[in-house]
């Protein structure tokens, strides 16, 4: 497991230990008084599947075909439901602004998730059923400011994270939204679900009922 998964992981089962299906959605205050009516755009870095050692993948080949199906899912499903998506992962055309800036981007958000963890945000008032949990963040991660031109540089100031978790018979989404303008997470959603079937199938439905929801916040 890299080391995304392993941070991942553990910040996971913080919050959704002993669940076999949940649902988790924070947001900040300021995507929940948004008031922009502009279509949404957002740039979406690197999505990645990252499975438990103890899962045996057959070869290379089913590892390439589950993170090019992650992939294509993200981009038709975000447009599906009227997300504009620009996508960016590592291939032959990656540039200098991938490495320097996206990538770094991506870390920030991801340590910001991790670290800053709070009691305040895990009790506050939730919407929903015991296994479906709404939240508002009370004081929402917050990244670095270095990001503050990107708006400028990408045409948006939302950046997204979205990965896939295979754990023993569970399958963990995670999706993380930050505003660079404003320096913070906005959105955060951690879906766990039990893997018995066809989980490309699985996963395509994970993938589109987290960009449905996404939408459904931004509206």
């Amino acid at each position: 497991m890299n080391t995304t998964g392993s941070i991942l992981l553990v910040f996971m089962v913080a919050f959704l230990w002993g669940c076999q299906s949940s649902i988790l959605i924070e947001r900040s205050e300021s995507l929940i008084t948004r008031t922009e009516a502009a279509p949404v755009k957002v740039v979406c870095i690197d999505p990645q599947y990252v499975w438990d050692d103890d899962e045996e993948l057959s070869d290379l080949e089913d590892i390439s075909e589950i993170t090019s199906q992650l992939r294509e899912g993200v981009v038709q499903y975000s447009k599906d439901v009227g997300i504009d998506l620009d996508l960016y992962y590592l291939n032959d055309e990656s540039n200098s602004g991938y490495f320097y800036d996206l990538l770094k981007l991506k870390k920030n958000m991801i340590s910001a998730n991790f670290n800053q963890r709070t009691h305040l945000n895990f009790h506050n008032n939730n919407e929903g059923s015991e296994n479906i949990q709404k939240k508002v963040f009370v004081y929402p991660p917050l990244i670095s400011h270095d990001f503050s031109d990107f708006s400028e540089k990408y045409g948006t100031q939302y950046f997204s994270y979205l990965g896939l978790y295979q754990e023993d018979k569970n399958l963990i989404l995670y999706h993380i939204v930050v505003d660079t303008d404003l320096a913070e997470t906005i959105y955060r959603e951690i879906k766990v679900v039990k893997a018995d079937g066809d989980n490309k199938k699985l996963m395509a439905q994970l993938i589109y009922d987290s960009y449905f929801m996404l939408k459904e916040e931004f509206s």
